[in-house]
């Protein structure tokens, strides 16, 4: 209900807040929310998406992205 509102719980300042602590892994309704996303829509949405770029956005999103791949390959080589 607070949630259809764009409220929240901590939007009453006199209610006692449970630390994040003290929840348990994916009990955080954003988290579940989040990990039930349907990837083909997604995979989808993104394709109609791409075809709209100009070739300066094309440009700019390759480059982020193979900066972002490498930055990852690096982290990951880094740790192992």
């Amino acid at each position: 209900m607070l949630m259809s509102n764009s409220r929240s719980l901590k939007d009453y300042h006199l209610l006692l807040q449970l630390h994040i602590s003290y929840s348990f892994p994916f009990q955080n309704r954003f988290i579940i929310d989040e990990l039930q996303y349907n990837k083909e829509d997604i995979a989808k949405e993104h394709a109609i998406l791409f075809k709209s770029l100009t070739n300066e956005q094309v440009h700019i999103y390759i480059y982020i992205y193979i900066y972002i791949y490498i930055y990852i390959y690096i982290y990951i080589y880094m740790i192992l």
